[in-house]
């Protein structure tokens, strides 16, 4: 719900990333040469093209930010059955064949070595980017428990839901590229599925498309019952966003349903506005809060979530605390 500025410091990241994936016991790039291999034994020359078309644009793929997926779409086929199941047997680093049939699309992906970026790289990036929460929804941590690749009956691993900004089953060249994987809840990955993108995660400046609002009229029916059912959010756009991508983006995640349920943060949020002027918050305040480490998290305190923009993908439903609180003057 919010978009990240690509600097400097981000485009290293990728170029880190990169270093990382050639680092890898199985290096992708020798993985996907065994695939052209496998491929062209098994008369797939297409196949096995469009396979070595990712070999030799590796790094640049890999690092490619969004604006240059279009270009790189372009350059590939547009012709070719991704979905269709082919049998192959699958050399292993090893030397040995293991027989797989799958789509031709997972062939490429299990190659690009997802399943290593998923559990072993990608979550110190994204502890890097500060991102632990749902890039779309914002109302659940982007965080699942799957089973590991080895001992698969006994181990179990905390890893990052991913969905890729362009579909995988679709462009599955982009499977591991750095700025082509969104951190989500699964509730937005199982919508967002193959369909189109609809928002972009990173961009040229730290913006929030939109807004949340606290309806007046219902405020004013709470402070009358004290019943936080009567209490409405209103999912809106922010200055630069019209309504209509507002309204998209609700059909597509179902933001205003989901928030629903979230009424009882938001009647906290009202408790805190009415004691914030009060003289025991001001005392507190000016004791300077010993108990905290930096100054800066006071309001972090009170809230009960950060409060800082650059913080929203930090914690669930940052991005509902911060714009009710700072309509109501708390911060």
């Amino acid at each position: 719900m919010i978009q990240i500025a690509i600097t400097p410091e981000i485009e290293q990241y990728a170029n880190d990333y990169l270093k990382d994936l050639r680092g890898l016991a199985d290096k992708p790039e020798d993985r996907l040469t065994r695939l052209v291999n496998d491929l062209n034994r098994a008369n797939l020359t297409i196949e096995a093209t469009y396979v070595q078309q990712i070999i030799n644009n590796y790094m640049d793929i890999i690092t490619a930010k969004p604006n240059d997926y279009i270009t790189r779409i372009a350059s590939f086929f547009t012709n070719l059955n991704l979905s269709w199941k082919i049998r192959l047997n699958i050399t292993q680093k090893d030397g040995t064949n293991k027989s797989v049939y799958q789509s031709v699309y997972m062939h490429i992906v299990n190659a690009m070595g997802y399943d290593d970026v998923r559990e072993k790289i990608f979550p110190k990036y994204m502890k890097k980017l500060n991102i632990k929460s749902c890039v779309y929804c914002g109302t659940q941590y982007a965080v699942s428990v799957k089973k590991g690749k080895k001992n698969r009956s006994k181990t179990y691993l905390s890893t990052y839901t991913l969905d890729h900004y362009m579909p995988k089953s679709k462009y599955p060249y982009l499977a591991t590229s750095f700025f082509n994987l969104y951190p989500c809840c699964a509730h937005c990955n199982q919508i967002k599925s193959d369909k189109n993108p609809i928002f972009q995660l990173y961009n040229t400046s730290n913006i929030s498309p939109f807004k949340f609002t606290l309806d007046k009229q219902s405020f004013l029916k709470y402070s009358m019952t004290g019943d936080s059912d009567d209490l409405r959010i209103i999912f809106g756009p922010n200055l630069g966003t019209s309504q209509q991508i507002v309204d998209d983006y609700d059909n597509y995640f179902h933001i205003n349903k989901l928030y629903k349920n979230f009424n009882d943060i938001v009647e906290e949020i009202i408790w805190k506005y009415r004691a914030n002027n009060t003289s025991a918050i001001k005392t507190l305040k000016n004791s300077g809060f010993n108990f905290i480490p930096q100054k800066a998290d006071i309001n972090r305190f009170i809230l009960g979530n950060y409060d800082k923009l650059d913080d929203i993908l930090k914690r669930p439903l940052a991005k509902l605390v911060q714009d009710i609180a700072k309509q109501l003057g708390i911060i």
